[in-house]
This record gives C-alpha cells, structure tokens and sequence, in this order.
C-alpha cells in the first residue's frame, strides 16, 4: 500500500477512491464519479454524488437522479498522476505489481513485459499437453505462466508469484483460522471421502429424510434438528 511520503516511480493512470481510515470506500458529497447503470451495465461519466445513506448513494447524472446507488456501480475516472511526491488520495491503495517490482530491482521502467499471461496462452499450453498426451483422461493442472523463456520472464505477475515473501504469504481464510488458534488444512481436490463434513452432511440428509412428515416445513425443522447438537447420537 502506499503510505504518507511514497514517490511515484513511473507516470501511470490510477482510480484511487477516497478511503476511511479503516480502509472502506467511501464517496464524498460533490465528488465526480462514474456510474454504473443497472439495467445496461454501461459506465456513465460525469455523474455527481449528492448524499449518502449507510452504503447506497443519490447520485446525480445531467438532470437525472438516482437513488439508492450501491458503492459497487461507482468507480472514480482515471486520474494521470506523474512521476514524484504521491497524492493524498493515494495513501491507502495498493502500489501494484510493476510498482513493487520496480522498488525490488526486478525490472526497469522501461520494461515490457505483461501484467499477466493471457487465457489464450493457457489454452495453447493445454492444447500442447493434450497432443503430448499428458492430461488426457485425467484433470491434469495446466500451467497458468509460461515461466522464463530466453533469459526473460513471461510476465509480471510471474515474477511476482516466484518472491519468497509471496510464496510464503498465507491466504485470508488461513490466516483467520491460525489467529483463532486452529490449523488450516486445504484437502486434495475431488476427494469428498476425505472431508468430514461431507460425511456429516450425508447423515444429516439422511436423519432429515427418515423424520421429516412430507412437508417443507417438517423437512426444514429436521435438518435444523439434524444440524444441532448430538446428531451421532440421533442418527443411530
């Protein structure tokens, strides 16, 4: 994230929404926006905000009003900020790959190199280890990155996912879980035998099947029943 006293390393165009300081979004009495229309899904430039009400907007576009305008139908126009001291609207947002590879000394401004590799790369690949006859007949994984080629990585993304740091970086359900005091244990994919709580599922079904009285109601009230406490002991 950028912080108080950061500096631009290359000129770039940023949608940078107003932040609390809890890091929620939030839109401002007057602030230009783009909106997006409901019932086309179009972005509608130009567009005011006029008040706000816990998380929905009135926003204003031309002479038209509309109300109760969810914070996910509005962004803020892409703003060009140059190389040198950061905006204050910036504090609080993510730097970005390229930014955080240029402070690694990974790559040079002038670099080339994609964001990321693209689906029709990954298609390719797959189409690569179908001819290969690597795959066929299994779920075998295909490749997101091309990897390193020549000497040159495939794409920054890539060169951010090989960091030690990263590699490292648990996810947000992980970290939950450990910070509660539990472990965190991802099973393997397609292994339903594996996983507790589709055996428990099953005779919750079960009970619900064998108590219920015909009705969605009873049929409701039974697994509600199955659900709580005790159910080894109900389903015996």
């Amino acid at each position: 994230m950028f912080k108080d006293g950061d500096s631009l390393l290359f000129d770039v165009k940023i949608r940078a929404a107003p932040l609390t300081k809890e890091g929620d979004v939030y839109f401002p009495e007057g602030t230009v926006i783009e909106v997006q229309r409901a019932e086309t899904k179009a972005w509608t430039k130009g567009a005011h905000v006029l008040s706000r009400d816990g998380d929905k907007y009135t926003v204003q576009v031309g002479s038209e009003v509309l109300a109760d305008v969810a914070v996910s139908r509005i962004q803020v126009p892409l703003a060009l900020h140059k190389v040198g001291p950061i905006a204050d609207n910036l504090i609080g947002h993510s730097k970005g790959i390229k930014r955080i590879l240029l402070e690694r000394n990974l790559i040079t401004p002038a670099s080339k190199l994609k964001g990321a590799c693209t689906s029709a790369g990954k298609a390719k690949r797959k189409a690569a280890m179908g001819e290969a006859g690597i795959g066929k007949g299994d779920s075998a994984d295909v490749l997101t990155h091309e990897g390193v080629t020549s000497g040159t990585a495939c794409c920054l993304e890539f060169l951010l996912s090989e960091q030690s740091d990263f590699k490292e970086q648990q996810n947000a359900i992980q970290e939950l879980i450990a910070s509660r005091g539990h472990h965190c244990i991802f099973l393997p994919k397609f292994h339903p035998e594996l996983n507790f709580i589709e055996r428990y599922w099953s005779r919750v079904k079960w009970y619900a099947r064998q108590q219920f009285d015909g009705s969605k109601e009873g049929l409701k009230a039974r697994a509600d029943e199955a659900l709580g406490d005790n159910l080894s002991a109900r389903c015996t």
